[in-house]
Parts: structure tokens; sequence; C-alpha cells
């Protein structure tokens, strides 16, 4: 079973160097009895992005939320920098991005990232706040309240977050799905800010053929299930 560079997803491909990678072995995941991850295995240096792919229901979604600790396993490790993710200090490290913006409509854009730089312990730095939205061209939506966005201004500011939080592992669930090309050219640009920076950048694609090309890929549709 391979994951493109391609990375193997048997123990052997893992490596005993593991103080700068996010390290996943044998992990496991079912849901109402049906199998969704079986034994995968692999790892990603600091600087690599690795893009997750498969059609819908392959385990996308499943497989990145479990890497940033929002989902239980049945079985496996995963560690970031040789520590398991279940410690707080880890996952701190790690920004997940969702299909579903996870920011509160009765707030405004600054506001709510003013709350989020609060909630992962940052200082509030207004200046950084209007970098991160002057980067994905949505400062003048500053004072706008949520609800008064579109769903693609939403995913951009929920992606802000990464200007605000400076986390080291950056987690993208389908970041160039309805979004505007200006807006995947910002992302773009951003996993490759993230490369420079020497951080590690996981997403996920319904296609094989992505729109940021990825040191590595993982196909989730070549895995086994059973």
């Amino acid at each position: 079973m391979l994951v493109h560079k391609y990375l193997k997803s048997d123990f052997s491909v893992v490596s005993e160097r593991n103080n700068n990678k996010l390290e996943v072995v044998g992990l496991s995941k079912s849901y109402n009895g049906i199998q969704v991850i079986k034994d995968l295995s692999f790892s990603v240096e600091r600087g690599e992005v690795l893009a997750v792919v498969g059609k819908n229901g392959s385990g996308k979604t499943t497989l990145l939320k479990l890497i940033s600790g929002i989902s239980q396993k049945d079985s496996g490790t995963i560690k970031l920098y040789g520590k398991d993710i279940s410690h707080h200090d880890v996952r701190s490290k790690i920004l997940f991005v969702g299909h579903f913006p996870n920011i509160y409509s009765h707030l405004t854009v600054f506001e709510n990232l003013v709350f989020w730089a609060k909630i992962w312990g940052k200082n509030c730095d207004e200046k950084n706040i209007k970098f991160a939205l002057d980067f994905f061209g949505i400062l003048k939506f500053k004072n706008y309240f949520v609800h008064q966005l579109s769903q693609g201004t939403k995913r951009k500011v929920s992606l802000c977050k990464f200007f605000i939080i400076d986390p080291d592992v950056l987690v993208v669930d389908e970041p160039f799905s309805n979004i505007d090309d200006f807006g995947r050219e910002k992302i773009s640009e951003l996993f490759s800010r993230c490369k420079k920076e020497n951080k590690i950048v996981i997403f996920s694609s319904p296609e094989k053929k992505t729109e940021f090309k990825a040191d590595l890929i993982l196909d989730l549709d070549s895995l086994p299930r059973t």
C-alpha cells in the first residue's frame, strides 16, 4: 500500500528519527462496526506537505481529525516530535481547519480572531490580525459579523487562525473546495510559506491531481478495509 513519494503504510518505512516529524503507526478507526482506517502507518517530516486523497467516504476527514487529536482512534499511535498527540502541549501545536469554519456567527471577524488568540494562549496583536486578513484579501470584512459573510469568506477567516496561532502543523480538510480563484492562490502561497518555515502541512482532496503539488501523497482509495 503506497503513499506517493510514495510512502508505504507498513511499519518498516517509519524511521527511528522522530524528533522532526509527525509519525503515525498502526492507526485504525471504525464507526458502527465499519472499518474506515486499518493499520495505517506513515510519517511526514518538517518542511513537507502531505496530500491525503480519495473519494468521498474514503476516510479523509476521519484521518485528519485523528491526526489533529479531535477524534479518538481505536488503536495505533500518533506522535509529533516523538510525543503522543494526547498531550495538550503537543496537540496545541496542531491547527485543524475543517469543512465548516469553526468561528462564531454572533461575533465580528476581528472578535473571532481575538477570541481564538486567547483560547490558544497567544498575545492578541491587532497588527498581526490585520496582516492575516489582508493576506486573504478580507481586511474590509474586519468588523462584519460572521453571519454576514459568504461560505468562502468564512473559510478564509478560519484559515487566518494560522497567522494568529502559528502552529507547527497545519491540517486542512479540502482547502481548495468551495473557494474562489484568489483564495486558492493564497492557500497555495500559505502552504509554500509553511514549507519555507519548516512546518508540516497535511491537506485532503477528492482529486488525485491536487491544486498544490505535495511532497507526499496518501491515496486512501488504495487502502484495505478488512
